[in-house]
């Protein structure tokens, strides 16, 4: 009995490990050298390596989705990616012009950059910011509504929406997404602070 056991143990870790994706981020960043950095949400480093002539390639290998920051030096981080369906991830522009392209989640990641820098420009060029404020709130409301079932809608629930739901709320919300977003470590965490 043990080693069956035993047997289906290893089967189990088999699959486990076959279920791993390899995630590839790749750019070429107008003036960016040194090091750069994936960093998980709580800036630690996951995976790194160095910049040549603005050019880099990390890779990395999750069971899960992978949510995290691109980080120059030790503090700079400038950019999300979110690396889910798409297993190759894009980067262009600079440090601080960045384009993350990859899928439905970064897309609606690179709209909200977009937006809030054009809100915050209005906002330095004196606009009411009342007004500013209210088209943030109801264009945000469109992004979420429109990628609630991909990774950044996921994330935007884990980081923004959830602080506003009551306990079993959210672990229905989370009992509802797809099996990859209910084993992410943050989505994970949500759940036992929500129990």
């Amino acid at each position: 009995m043990k080693r069956l056991m035993f047997v289906a143990l290893a089967a189990l870790t088999m699959v486990a490990c076959n279920s791993a994706q390899t995630y590839t981020i790749e750019g070429t960043l107008d003036g960016a050298e040194g090091v750069i950095a994936l960093t998980d949400l709580r800036g630690q480093t996951i995976v790194e390596t160095e910049i040549s002539d603005g050019a880099f390639v990390l890779t990395h290998k999750s069971e899960t989705p992978v949510v995290g920051y691109l980080r120059v030096g030790e503090d700079q981080f400038f950019a999300a990616v979110y690396a889910d369906d798409v297993k190759d991830i894009k980067v262009s522009g600079s440090v601080e012009e960045p384009v993350v392209g990859g899928g439905p989640a970064s897309d609606a990641a690179n709209e909200q950059i977009q937006f809030r820098n054009k809100a915050q420009a209005r906002l330095m060029a004196g606009e009411d910011p009342e007004g500013v404020y209210a088209e943030f709130d109801a264009f945000m409301e469109k992004l979420l509504a429109d990628n609630r079932d991909n990774l950044y809608g996921v994330m935007q629930f884990v980081n923004q929406e959830s602080y506003s739901m009551e306990g079993q709320e959210i672990l229905d919300r989370i009992a509802a997404l797809p099996a990859k977003y209910q084993q992410m470590a943050e989505v994970v965490r949500l759940g036992e602070r929500a129990q």
